[in-house]
């Protein structure tokens, strides 16, 4: 009875029902992603949970001041990662100034402090380059006031 069978039915039956399956698992799990990527909505993912954001919404421009801290040590992370052991600090520090100052609600003392020790805990790890507190301080100063 198997002899019957071609590779060609195989893999086209099993093509259609992990089609089937995955369709399926998308529509029990993620029917509003499902319904926007079917009408052709584009979507924008946070970095920490996962919900969509509308481009442009209210909820996108009036962001908790935690949650841009999350957002900020996720892009400061990725600045550290992409520049690596190939820069130096006043290249560093001057792509950790402009991401900086993308995120002016930060500069509250907590926030600062919070950044301060992410920055001279990775910036040895990744970049292999030595900066002292008052080298990462002065990053504060150098963001245009608002």
């Amino acid at each position: 009875m198997l002899e019957a069978i071609s590779w060609k039915h195989y893999f086209s039956t099993l093509a259609i029902a992990l089609t089937a399956y995955y369709l399926t698992i998308l529509s029990w799990y993620f029917p509003q992603e499902l319904r926007r990527l079917i009408s052709g909505q584009s979507l924008h993912l946070k970095p920490n949970d996962q919900q969509i954001i509308e481009p442009g919404s209210l909820e996108e421009k009036q962001m908790a001041p935690f949650e841009e801290l999350e957002l900020a040590v996720v892009e400061l992370q990725g600045i550290l990662e992409s520049e690596g052991t190939l820069t130096n600090k006043p290249r560093l520090f001057q792509q950790l100034t402009q991401c900086l100052s993308n995120h002016p609600g930060l500069r509250e003392p907590a926030y600062r402090v919070a950044i301060e020790h992410f920055l001279l805990e990775n910036i040895p790890k990744t970049c292999r380059l030595t900066v002292s507190q008052s080298e990462i301080e002065t990053l504060w100063s150098r963001l245009p006031i608002f």
